[in-house]
């Protein structure tokens, strides 16, 4: 969303922008070392997550006051949208195969057993809806399929909420 709307915003809020980037590059430093203790493999619970969280909001705050009004690129907000529900996807595919392992021989018919079949079964097809979505997007170059998509503010407001829901479903 931030490269989007510093591609396509005035030249003053760019500089309003860039006005701030003292202010930006503090919470830079702080994901920095989140990144670096990520690459070293040092990144566990003990960690503080203080500063990410400040971080994020700082950057949504930012994002609010300057760059809200920006028009969003409708096929890239899609496209973002399928690789982020493809992720929680994965997620919840190790949280059904940790389950699983607990489960003792004989407890195939236990209701948890068939409520874990059922999430597997319900993953699987979202995947085969999220592969169908992505062939039919722009840029595909195939017949019959529109160069750009454009929806209105309901359609992102409800993906948005879509990732909200897919976020507390994996945390």
């Amino acid at each position: 969303k931030y490269e989007q709307a510093l591609n396509r915003c005035s030249v003053e809020v760019y500089k309003k922008v860039g006005s701030l980037y003292p202010e930006m590059s503090v919470h830079e430093r702080s994901l920095d070392f989140l990144i670096e203790l990520l690459h070293k493999d040092q990144l566990d619970e003990t960690v503080n997550v203080e500063p990410l969280t400040k971080a994020i909001k700082y950057y949504q705050h930012l994002y609010s006051i300057h760059l809200a009004d920006q028009a969003e690129d409708c096929t890239l907000q899609l496209a973002d949208h399928i690789k982020f529900t493809q992720s929680a996807l994965d997620c919840m595919g190790v949280e059904v195969c940790r389950l699983r392992a607990f489960l003792q021989a004989g407890q195939e018919a236990a209701d948890l057993a068939i409520l874990l079949k059922d999430l597997e079964t319900s993953c699987s097809d979202i995947r085969q809806f999220c592969k169908k979505i992505r062939r039919r997007m722009p840029g595909t170059d195939a017949p019959g399929i529109p160069a750009a998509l454009g929806f209105g503010a309901q359609v992102s407001d409800t993906l948005l909420e879509c990732r909200k829901h897919l976020t507390w479903v994996v945390a």
